[in-house]
C-alpha cells in the first residue's frame, strides 16, 4: 500500500472557538472533504517545518500558499486577529486499485499565527509554539486550573 500525507487546518480565535468557514485541506484537489465530521474545502498550501522533540518543544513552522481571492483575505485576518491554527497531519492510503482514503492521524498540533510576509508568488504566515515565554503576548492566554487541573505552587513536584 502507498501512502501520502495531507494536512487538515481549522483556525481558533483568541477565545478558542473554530472560525467557521475556515477549514482547508491539501490534498483533495477542488474537491470538499469531511473528516472525523468537519468539513474541510480544498485551498493549495504547504507546511514547512512541523518539528518537535522529545520533550515536546517545537519550533517554528510556515504555511505558504499561492495568493489569490481566498489566501489574502485570510492571511489579513489570520494576523490581524491573532488566530490559532490546528494543524492535523493524516496519512491517506493511495492503493492503485481504490479510492483515495483517510487511514492514519499522524499527528495534530496547535500552532499560534504569529506573522508573515506576503510577495508576489507566495502568502507566507509564520507559524510558532502556543507557549512562547519569549513572547508572552503570543497568544494572549494563559494556563489555568481548569485548563490543566491543580497546579503547584513552586517548580517542585514530588512524586510518592
Amino acid at each position: 500500500m502507498a501512502v501520502a500525507f495531507a494536512h487538515y487546518t481549522r483556525f481558533t480565535d483568541q477565545d478558542g472557538a473554530y472560525v467557521n468557514g475556515r477549514n482547508y485541506q491539501n490534498f483533495f484537489v477542488g474537491e470538499s472533504r469531511t473528516y472525523q465530521s468537519v468539513a474541510y474545502g480544498f485551498a493549495p498550501f504547504n507546511i514547512v517545518g512541523l518539528t518537535s522533540s522529545r520533550n515536546g518543544d517545537v519550533g517554528q513552522a510556515s504555511l505558504i500558499t499561492i495568493p489569490n481571492e481566498i489566501t489574502v483575505p485570510l492571511f489579513a485576518e489570520v494576523i490581524l486577529n491573532r488566530w490559532m491554527m490546528e494543524i492535523k497531519t493524516v496519512a491517506i492510503s493511495v492503493a492503485e486499485d481504490e479510492p483515495f482514503s483517510e487511514s492514519m492521524d499522524i499527528a495534530m498540533e496547535v500552532w499560534a499565527c504569529t506573522g508573515g510576509t506576503t510577495e508576489v508568488d507566495k502568502i507566507t504566515i509564520t507559524l510558532s509554539s502556543p507557549l512562547n515565554a519569549a513572547m508572552k503576548e503570543i497568544p494572549a492566554r494563559v494556563l489555568t486550573r481548569a485548563m490543566v487541573g491543580a497546579i503547584p505552587p513552586t517548580g517542585q513536584i514530588v512524586v510518592s
